[in-house]
C-alpha cells in the first residue's frame, strides 16, 4: 500500500454496468458511492497519498512489534532450554588431568 500512489488508477471494476477505476479497501457492492458499502475507495491521488502515508507509519511501527516478538521468542526459548552446557565437559576434564605415564605422578 506504500506504493499505492503509483498505481491506484490502474484497477478497473464494473458494477451494475458502470466502470470505476481505483483501488477498493473494503466492500462496495453498489459502487464506491453506493449504499451498503464500507471501507475506503481510493480513486484520487490525494486519497492514495494519504493511504500510503498511513501505511508507511504502520509499516515502521510493525518493525518494532516484529523485533519485540522475536526477542520474546528468544527469551522463552532460552528459558525453556536452560543454560548452554558443554557436552564434552567431562571428557575435557579427563584429558586435562595427568595420565598414567605422566611424570607428575608421585614416586
Amino acid at each position: 500500500a506504500i506504493t499505492l500512489p503509483i498505481w491506484y488508477w490502474a484497477p478497473w471494476k464494473t458494477i451494475h454496468g458502470v466502470r470505476y477505476h481505483g483501488y477498493d479497501l473494503g466492500y462496495h457492492p453498489n459502487g464506491p458511492h453506493g449504499p451498503g458499502g464500507w471501507g475506503l475507495y481510493v480513486d484520487t491521488l490525494p486519497k492514495a497519498l494519504a493511504v500510503a502515508g498511513v501505511c508507511l507509519i504502520l509499516f515502521l511501527l510493525f518493525n518494532y512489534v516484529l523485533v519485540l516478538t522475536a526477542r520474546a521468542h528468544a527469551a522463552v526459548a532460552r528459558g525453556l532450554l536452560g543454560a548452554a552446557e558443554d557436552p564434552l565437559r567431562q571428557a575435557k576434564e579427563v584429558l586435562g588431568r595427568p595420565g598414567p605415564l605422566s611424570s607428575n605422578l608421585p614416586a
